[in-house]
């Protein structure tokens, strides 16, 4: 008999992206330790406060507070136990963007949602060099770094990040869909795209 979970119905991978605009949600999202406990059950999958406190070591009660904080946004829900008594967290199907609904007030918080994710993900990249010595071979010679600086227009920057989310969406939407396979590990892949410095009008970069 086969105990594989039973993957989800295709309207629930396929789900819409949720959109953080106004300025509460967002200064709420931009918190470490939710970002903490977002990527905790990203990478894990469902989890209890007790065993999200244990990964991202901090207390039962703390992460409580701040997962039912993110569940009045909409990021995170309930979702049945294994034991029928305990009623893990999970993520909400689809992805996550941030918009502004156009006042002062929402472009300063997306501004710091969007600092304090960038810095958790420097925060994990500097751990994973830190602890890769011990990681297996295979995962030391897989992961890489790139970072170039290029001479492009805007509109081939756009079309290069277009290009880059092609390439990554057969594996986020592979994620949705089923669970991870042997040999399979949570992976971040973030990738930044900017200008330098901003180009004067008629002027050559």
């Amino acid at each position: 008999m086969d105990s594989s979970p039973t993957p989800p119905a295709e309207a629930e991978w396929n789900a819409p992206a949720l959109e953080l605009s106004d300025a509460r949600s967002l200064r709420a999202f931009a918190h470490p330790l939710r970002i903490e406990l977002i990527e905790a059950l990203r990478a894990e999958g469902p989890l209890t406060a007790t065993r999200a406190a244990e990964l991202v070591g901090d207390s039962p009660s703390n992460c409580s507070f701040h997962l039912r904080a993110l569940a009045g946004f909409g990021l995170v829900e309930r979702c049945a136990g294994t034991d029928g008594r305990q009623r893990p967290w999970q993520m909400v199907k689809g992805g996550l963007t941030f918009g502004q609904d156009g006042t002062a007030e929402s472009r300063v918080a997306r501004t710091a949602a969007v600092e304090v994710m960038h810095a958790h993900a420097i925060k994990a990249l500097t751990r994973w060099m830190q602890d890769s010595d011990d990681a297996p071979a295979e995962w030391q010679d897989a992961w890489f770094d790139a970072n170039s600086t290029i001479s492009v227009t805007a509109e081939e920057l756009a079309r290069i990040g277009r290009q880059i989310t092609a390439i990554l969406k057969p594996y986020t939407d592979r994620r949705e869909r089923r669970p991870a396979q042997p040999g399979e590990a949570p992976v971040r892949v973030a990738t930044y795209g900017f200008p330098v410095r901003i180009p004067q009008a008629g002027s050559r970069s």
